[in-house]
C-alpha cells in the first residue's frame, strides 16, 4: 500500500487534520513502521491486512494530543474508539486503537 494513495489513509490524514493534530509527524512513524512492518514479515508471517492496520494505527496514535499531552495515548484510543468515520469494523477499530493505546510506557 503505497502512503499517500489509499482513500482510508486520506481519511485517516482528514481526522487528524479536523483534530488540529499536525501530520508531519504521525506521516513519519508511519512510513517508518511500515518499513520495518516489511523487513520482518519473513519472521511475523502478517498479510496485507495486519499491514493496513497498523499504518492506520501509527498515522492516529498521536490524535490524542487534540485533548492533552498528559496521557494522550489513552486519549488516543478514545477518539479511535469513538470515531466511525474509519472504515473498520469492531475488531479492527479495537486493534488501530490499541496500537495507538500502547505505542508509549505500558504493555498492554
Amino acid at each position: 500500500m503505497n502512503f499517500e494513495d489509499s482513500a482510508e489513509i486520506q481519511n485517516c490524514l482528514g481526522i487528524l487534520e479536523a483534530y488540529g493534530v499536525d501530520t508531519v509527524h504521525p506521516a513519519h512513524v508511519t512510513k517508518t513502521a511500515a518499513v520495518i512492518f516489511d523487513c520482518l514479515k519473513e519472521l511475523h508471517h502478517l498479510g496485507e491486512s495486519e499491514r493496513r492496520l497498523r499504518i492506520y494505527g501509527s498515522l492516529l496514535h498521536d490524535i490524542g494530543w487534540s485533548i492533552s499531552e498528559k496521557k494522550h495515548h489513552r486519549h488516543s484510543m478514545d477518539i479511535i474508539l469513538g470515531d466511525k468515520s474509519l472504515n473498520l469494523n469492531d475488531r479492527e477499530r479495537t486493534i488501530v486503537a490499541n496500537i495507538a493505546r500502547y505505542h508509549r510506557k505500558a504493555l498492554p
